[in-house]
C-alpha cells in the first residue's frame, strides 16, 4: 500500500477490517498494514480507538488484551455530545483513571494537603532576598555625628593656605 501513514492511516485500518471478519489485536492490525515503528504503531492505536469511538469496530477485552472486530457499519457519523454528555463522559472518564491509577491519585491528593517547601535563598524571589539583605545591615547609630565647623577664605589666607584664582573666559574678558 502507498497510502500516506500521516494522512489515510484510518482509511488504510478501516480496509484492514473490511478485509476480514476475525478479532484482530493490535499487533494483528500492525502486521497487515506493513507497520514496524513504534510513533506508526502509536497513530494505529489513535486510529483504531477513534473507529471504536465512531461505532465501526467493536472492542472486546482491555488493554494489553484488547481486540478488535468490525461492526460491519459502513458510514458512521458522529454527533457532537451535548454539555451534559461531555460532563459525564468526563466524569466517567474521570472514574477509569482513578480506578487504573490510584497510587498516582494519592500522590497527587497528598500532595494538595502537604505545605510549600521552603525555597532556598537563591530561588526566593528578590524582593524576599533584599529584605534579607536588609536584615545583616547595622542601624545607624543614634547619636548625633560631630560635623566639622566650616572656614571662609579668610580665614584659610590667615592659617597661611595660598588662593589662586583661575581665569575663566567671562572673567577674561
Amino acid at each position: 500500500m502507498t497510502t500516506s501513514i500521516k494522512t489515510g492511516i484510518g482509511a488504510r485500518v478501516r480496509a484492514v477490517f473490511e478485509a476480514t471478519s476475525d478479532e484482530l489485536c493490535m499487533a494483528d492490525i500492525c502486521a497487515a498494514l506493513g507497520i514496524v515503528t513504534g510513533k506508526d504503531r502509536k497513530r494505529v492505536a489513535w486510529a483504531t480507538r477513534d473507529l471504536v469511538a465512531a461505532g465501526y469496530v467493536s472492542q472486546s477485552g482491555e488493554r494489553l488484551h484488547s481486540r478488535y472486530r468490525s461492526t460491519g457499519k459502513v458510514q458512521v457519523l458522529r454527533q457532537p455530545l451535548s454539555p451534559d454528555e461531555l460532563r459525564q463522559y468526563q466524569r466517567q472518564a474521570s472514574q477509569r483513571y482513578r480506578a487504573r491509577h490510584p497510587e498516582r491519585v494519592r500522590e497527587l491528593e497528598r500532595a494538595r494537603r502537604r505545605p510549600a517547601k521552603a525555597r532556598p535563598a537563591a530561588r526566593q524571589p528578590r524582593l524576599a532576598r533584599v529584605g534579607l539583605g536588609a536584615a545583616n545591615i547595622p542601624a545607624p547609630a543614634a547619636g548625633a555625628r560631630a560635623v566639622r565647623p566650616v572656614e571662609t577664605v579668610a580665614e584659610f589666607e590667615a592659617r597661611g593656605g595660598r588662593v589662586e584664582v583661575l581665569p575663566v573666559y567671562w572673567r577674561a574678558a
